[in-house]
């Protein structure tokens, strides 16, 4: 009896143990889990994210998950798809895919019908474009946020709980009297135990400023005079150098291309023949002015939002006749990406507007949107209602042109041929829209679809002809060198929620509107289209609920720009994504104080960056001892100021400088693009005509930007993918850009112009100037310094080998010049 006793204890105890094993098992398998997801989250870029879900999430939901989800009554082939572990331990055949490889994932295969035995969806076979997708993402590592869930358990989108436990929805805090930018800086530098670096000599300084605000170098002259009186008084030293700088007309050249990185300026329409956009470098011209005239941010976000319809006392005027800039800001709504042709011109004109809305969401409130179309914000207090409340605003607009200025004055026969070739023109457009409308009628059930010139206008053929149309036009009436792409509204109208963003598949009708979360203060901005305003678009009120002190996104965002460009890194590293997977304000305080100053200031931006630059926090040296640079190797806290490579342009640009070759033209048509011998296309027709490869000597800022062809130089050099928006270049250290330095024609060619100028100069001086003082001079040129003795044994070494072209012997000291680091980097 007591030997039976002891079996079923013995008996009980192993069932216990074993039950504890698989607890303990579930609970390994589960930490594994997170861990890996989070190990994949952290390596995985916010483009890839994003690329999952608007490509592959939503198609995911609608074939796959009725079969294959934790909420099917029974799982097929033992298979869920619905997380991304889940994905990647597979079924009863093996694993669904394999991140990196596309040829073995089984789910590609299923998908393509190669094998009839594993044929995904088994009802139909997807189309080309939908595979090419999945290719596409498992080839980049199949990115994927999804974690698994209990079969019992559905998320719940909650937007206050979004809104209420993330820092950016909130408003920002107020700041003391005597806060300060150095206060707030040094205060989170204690609370980290951080100490900072020392402050950076005079010459750092002077180029430090001189590139980070006019993006060039200063001249030999400028430095020696900025040395000298900084050390009779630093304060006003720095001052006035800064007030001359913000002053400076290249400034807005400078700064400009930072905000053209986050619109995605482009001149030409892209996918396979790149057709230009008429006018397209107008918008250019209107962001170097606005900013070289200082018009406030909020001022500026309204123009290019709805600068067609603000009040006649609201619209800026320009120098020449120009009267109307104002509207060219709209023409960045139409900066994205047109497909060749396509086969479904309404869903185009849905990728249009999620193009707006994303490049709206990004540039002004730093928030990712495009995610909504399909379903509510997997992360982020944006709802799927909030997306199609402001889609209604954009596919109540569409693309036309406007006149910035008068006409001029023209004798009747040339103003009969004008408005002759004015009603031709008009034919020809309205014929083409007309002609795309026709086509799209069957995919949209008959209902009227707005079609812009941008959508009617698709083949090279009708781009040709429009072109000669307005060139034609230029010819008799130079003021058609007024018109500029932009934004008209149509009829007012509100749009279906669109069921996982199908525009076949269309929900309930959704009122036009702003961001709820963003009214959810005690101060709240309207969220919803006033009547009033809901026979137009609604974009002017779009825009001023953006524009309102009291979004708590606006302010901050442009704020975050500004510090990111002055110091190679964000308060928020992550300057087009505040929302939860961007990164969170390493200092809110300091964040809140800018942007507070930033409205204080009537949203100023010259007045912020000089309060930024004239901060002892600006002024801190590179120098950084390895201490500090093992505690903070980012510079999260700005303890010292980091080093950075000159970008694409600054080196192109200093290059032209400091040769002197340089043609500070400003404004006016962009200088075609080089497209080296070797460059090619899907057809040698879509390959440009090159341009110069010296750019007519302009500013690259000038250079046109087309979308299938970049400078091969600036491209090199991380030149940004005029397909996205882009709020943080990528920086790469690699040997091509030490291959172009080295061998690239363009730098070849500059270092020529400068050494042939240096020839020129030496034979030419009274008395002859020595090889030493030659020596001297290019180096104060291009690096702001005197020689050291080390450097004038090189180079006079350099100099004494048996050549005897002496244009050529000193373009060997340029091409030296050109890549020294001091030449090529910052303090």
């Amino acid at each position: 009896m007591m030997r039976l006793n002891f079996y079923r204890l013995f008996a009980t105890l192993a069932s216990v143990f074993v039950i504890l094993l698989s607890a303990i098992s579930t609970f390994v398998q589960g930490q594994e889990q997170n861990i890996e997801s989070a190990i994949q989250m952290s390596s995985v870029s916010q483009d890839e994210l994003q690329f999952f879900e608007n490509r592959i999430r939503p198609v995911l939901v609608e074939h796959c998950y009725e079969c294959h989800s934790t909420k099917s009554d029974d799982v097929m082939g033992g298979l869920l798809l619905d997380s991304r572990s889940a994905t990647l331990a597979g079924g009863d055949t093996g694993p669904a895919l394999v991140p990196g490889s596309p040829k073995k994932s089984l789910l590609l295969e299923a998908m393509r019908y190669k094998n009839r035995d594993l044929q995904m969806p088994p009802d139909s076979k997807l189309s080309p474009e939908i595979i090419a997708d999945f290719e596409k993402w498992i080839s980049a590592g199949a990115a994927d946020p999804r974690k698994a869930e209990p079969k019992d358990t559905r998320e719940v989108f909650n937007l206050k709980q979004r809104r209420d436990e993330h820092w950016s929805w909130h408003p920002p805090q107020s700041s003391s009297a005597d806060d300060s930018i150095d206060s707030l800086v040094d205060a989170k530098l204690k609370e980290e135990r951080l100490r900072p670096a020392g402050t950076a000599k005079p010459r750092e300084l002077a180029r430090r400023l001189s590139f980070d605000l006019i993006g060039l170098p200063p001249t030999p002259r400028e430095i020696e005079r900025f040395e000298t009186n900084y050390r009779l008084d630093a304060e006003k030293t720095l001052s006035d150098y800064v007030d001359r700088l913000l002053n400076d007309r290249r400034f807005g050249e400078h700064w400009a291309r930072h905000w053209l990185d986050v619109v995605r300026y482009s001149e030409t329409k892209g996918h396979v023949t790149d057709q230009e956009k008429p006018f397209a470098y107008k918008y250019r011209d209107y962001v170097i002015d606005a900013l070289n005239r200082d018009v406030p941010f909020d001022q500026f976000v309204r123009e290019h939002i709805a600068g067609d319809l603000l009040p006649s006392d609201q619209v800026r005027s320009g120098e020449d006749g120009i009267d109307n800039l104002s509207v060219v800001g709209t023409s960045a709504l139409f900066m994205h990406e047109m497909h060749f042709m396509a086969v479904d011109p309404v869903k185009q004109r849905w990728d249009e507007i999620n193009a707006q809305i994303d490049i709206v969401g990004k540039a002004f409130l730093g928030l990712t949107t495009e995610c909504a179309r399909c379903h509510d914000h997997k992360f982020d207090a944006i709802s799927q209602r909030d997306y199609y409340a402001l889609a209604g605003i954009f596919w109540s607009t569409e693309l036309g042109k406007s006149r910035m200025g008068p006409r001029v004055s023209l004798d009747d026969q040339a103003a009969g041929r004008v408005k002759k070739l004015e009603a031709d023109l008009q034919k020809f457009i309205q014929q083409k829209i007309a002609g795309r409308r026709k086509a799209q009628s069957p995919k949209a059930g008959g209902e009227y679809f707005p079609v812009s010139e941008e959508l009617g206008i698709q083949s090279p053929g009708d781009s040709r002809n429009l072109k000669n149309r307005m060139t034609a036009l230029a010819k008799l009436d130079p003021s058609w060198s007024l018109w500029t792409r932009a934004a008209q509204d149509v009829k007012g109208q509100n749009v279906a929620l669109l069921i996982r963003g199908d525009h076949k598949n269309k929900g309930t009708t959704t009122p036009r509107g702003f961001l709820t979360a963003v009214a959810d203060n005690a101060d709240p901005i309207q969220v919803v289209l006033p009547e009033a305003a809901a026979k137009g678009s609604g974009r002017l009120w779009l825009a001023h609920q953006i524009a309102d002190a009291k979004n708590p996104l606006t302010s901050r965002v442009w704020a975050n720009r500004l510090w990111h460009h002055l110091f190679g890194r964000g308060i928020v590293a992550t300057p087009n994504n505040f929302g939860k997977l961007g990164s969170a304000p390493t200092n809110l305080k300091l964040l809140d104080f800018l942007a507070g100053e930033l409205v204080k200031h009537q949203w100023s931006t010259k007045k912020l960056v000089r309060q930024i630059v004239l901060s002892k926090t600006y002024r801190r040296s590179s120098e950084v001892n390895r201490e500090l640079l093992q505690a903070d190797p980012e510079n999260k806290y700005f303890a010292f100021h980091s080093k950075r490579r000159l970008t694409a342009e600054q080196l192109r640009d200093s290059m032209l400088f400091v040769s002197g070759s340089l043609d500070e033209t400003m404004f006016g048509p962009s200088v075609d693009v080089y497209t080296p011998p070797y460059a090619t296309g899907n057809k040698p027709s879509n390959v440009p005509a090159p341009g110069p490869l010296d750019g007519n000597n302009r500013r690259s800022v000038y250079i046109k930007v087309r979308r299938n062809f970049f400078d091969p130089f600036l491209q090199t050099f991380d030149f940004p993918n005029p397909g996205k928006s882009i709020g943080k270049r990528s920086i790469t250290v690699v040997p091509t850009q030490s291959l172009a330095m080295l061998n690239s024609p363009l730098v070849h060619e500059l270092a020529a112009d400068w050494g042939a100028r240096t020839a020129k100069e030496s034979q030419n001086n009274s008395p002859k100037l020595s090889t030493r003082m030659m020596i001297q001079r290019m180096w104060r040129h291009a690096i702001g310094r005197t020689p050291t003795e080390r450097e004038f044994v090189a180079v006079e070494s350099l100099l004494g080998q048996d050549i005897e072209n002496e244009k050529l012997r000193w373009k060997q000291v340029a091409h030296l010049l050109f890549n020294h680091p001091e030449f090529m980097w910052i303090d």
